[in-house]
């Protein structure tokens, strides 16, 4: 199921008629979506903000998935070794049949 899907499904259990949120945590796919959508869709991330804001909770997954983009950023900025380049060829050949 794509992200979409997941976090329209997401809002629909969790969302009131009033669009208020009742207190359910999203699950990591959908929080760790609502973050880095944020840009683009404001308001979608505005319904949840107040929720983030309260839940220790989320606030724990959010720091954690902070800590995976730092640590994502800073393997990024190293050298690829020549045996992973030489993997990376090796997979990226058209297959023969």
């Amino acid at each position: 199921m794509s992200m979409n899907k997941n976090l329209s499904r997401y809002r629909r259990a969790v969302v009131s008629g009033m669009g208020e949120i009742d207190g359910r945590c999203p699950d990591s796919g959908s929080l760790e979506y609502i973050l880095l959508t944020a840009h683009r869709n404001r308001e979608s991330f505005e319904q949840f903000e107040q929720h983030f804001l309260v839940c220790e909770s989320c606030q724990k997954r959010i720091r954690l998935i902070e800590l995976f983009y730092v640590i994502l950023n800073e393997e990024i900025q190293q050298p690829v070794s020549p045996v992973v380049v030489q993997l990376a060829q090796k997979l990226a050949e058209p297959q023969q049949a």
